[in-house]
């Protein structure tokens, strides 16, 4: 459930496991997945990931304001990324 989850203020990330896990993805797969208050669930797959900053630590991925999962993902307060392996290709 999102409200299980910690605000930005209590999380703190280690620079350098981030850069190093930043570091390990040069291409590939990723499912952005978010939650909205109402409980609506979604999950887009994007390899538009990219890392930006490391302090603050900051992300890049993209989504067309026309998928019907946009307002899910505006709307909530958090969103994961999922980094998917190569095992799971298929």
């Amino acid at each position: 459930m999102m409200n299980s989850l910690k605000s930005m203020d209590e999380i703190t990330i280690d620079p350098m496991r981030f850069r190093r896990a930043l570091g390990n993805f040069a291409t590939g797969v990723t499912i952005m997945t978010a939650q909205n208050d109402q409980g609506e669930k979604v999950g887009v797959t994007a390899n538009s990931f990219n890392s930006v900053s490391l302090d603050p630590a900051l992300i890049l991925w993209s989504i067309d304001k026309n998928s019907s999962s946009f307002p899910v993902f505006e709307q909530a307060s958090h969103f994961a990324v999922n980094i998917l392996s190569g095992s799971q290709i298929e």
